[in-house]
């Protein structure tokens, strides 16, 4: 039984049959080089060594949390499509023309790597599908961000922006349970229990580069590694670990498969939730902007309303900020409406199609 479980867990951190479906179907051949390997072709190709991978820094680097990831680079981000997206980062490290930033602002993003547009080149992720209507966008959306990174970086960037709106991307699958994981970040919890706090990112582009760049070259020593299903489980450490290790023994995947999992709601921190979506409202507010909230069904199982959609929903709605549930999107855009995602009822994040979709609901409800 426990071997059954085991090969599903293994399936999940295998990716290359989804690659080359997908590739397939873009009539292009599957990219099976490591992250890695792309970033030293790419380094090779333009001449200088500033290209680097998308990292989320979740811990602090020489005294700082950066919130984005390297200022000013060439960023070689994730493969979903046969294809390792790319974009340029802006001079604070997050996807933007970087012109943006000396304009006036109508409109910033919130979010993780669905806000970012997460494996998705240019022209086709959610940012690019805004943008196209509100030329006035700054998306400081980052993956691997939560709750914590979102008030932070509108405390850092966002109050400065003075925008009409605040788009709030939440992914339902891990941005709710994510809270424990940030108990331990001091600095974190420093923008939540201190109203004063801040680390004055704004100023500190260069430094930030420079601490984030030395930290790259340290761990980048030695040949570049090959990345598959067994480097990917390796790698999981920490809290997210634990939570694997448990959901392993719990038998999770193969009952799931049965139709046997009880949909989760009692291990969240609703408490918390309910403080830091509050606190982002009141900076929102503070600048005199109105604030929408996005809900992103979780991946990789059927699109339907849980329990903890409807209650999130609820919260956001008592306070009367804007609800666009991208899952009820899904039902009257697609077929299937897990082709919202890019492996669909496997996962992945959003299609370009989906990006579109859920893009054109902000843009529709803002205009």
């Amino acid at each position: 039984v426990y071997g059954f479980e085991f090969f599903l867990f293994y399936r999940t951190y295998d990716t290359s049959r989804h690659l080359e479906k997908i590739a397939d179907q873009l009539g292009i051949t599957s990219d099976t080089r490591s992250r890695f390997e792309v970033i030293e072709a790419r380094r090779k190709k333009r001449g200088d060594t500033n290209v680097f991978p998308m990292h989320g820094f979740d811990s602090v680097i020489d005294g700082i949390l950066p919130l984005g990831t390297y200022p000013n680079a060439e960023i070689v981000y994730c493969n979903e499509a046969g294809y390792f997206s790319t974009f340029d980062s802006d001079r604070h490290g997050f996807r933007n023309n970087d012109a943006l930033w000396d304009q006036e602002v109508d409109l910033v993003v919130l979010g993780d790597s669905f806000g970012q547009g997460a494996c998705l080149n240019d022209g086709e992720d959610i940012g690019s599908y805004i943008s196209a209507e509100i030329p006035g966008m700054i998306n400081l959306s980052r993956g691997g961000s939560g709750v914590v990174h979102h008030l932070a970086s509108f405390i850092e960037y966002g109050r400065y922006l003075r925008p009409r709106y605040v788009v709030w991307m939440h992914y339902e699958g891990n941005d709710l349970a994510s809270l424990a994981v940030y108990d331990d970040d001091i600095i974190g919890q420093s923008y939540q229990t201190d109203p004063s706090f801040q680390q004055g990112l704004m100023g500190r582009s260069q430094e930030i580069r420079k601490k984030m760049v030395d930290f790259f070259e340290r761990k980048a020593k030695g040949p570049p590694k090959k990345i598959n299903a067994w480097s990917r489980i390796l790698g999981i450490g920490g809290v997210e670990r634990r939570r694997l290790v448990k959901s392993v023994l719990m038998l999770t995947r193969l009952r799931s498969t049965f139709g046997l999992v009880k949909e989760k709601g009692n291990d969240i921190r609703w408490d918390s939730f309910k403080t830091y979506f509050s606190r982002i409202n009141a900076e929102v507010e503070a600048t005199k902007a109105k604030l929408i909230f996005v809900n992103i069904p979780p991946t990789g199982r059927p699109i339907q309303k849980t329990s903890v959609a409807a209650k999130t929903e609820q919260i956001v709605l008592d306070a009367g900020v804007a609800f666009i549930d991208a899952g009820e999107l899904a039902h009257k855009s697609f077929t299937d409406p897990a082709d919202l995602f890019m492996w669909g009822r496997n996962g992945g994040h959003f299609s370009h199609v989906g990006a579109k979709v859920v893009a054109q609901a902000i843009t529709g409800f803002i205009k």
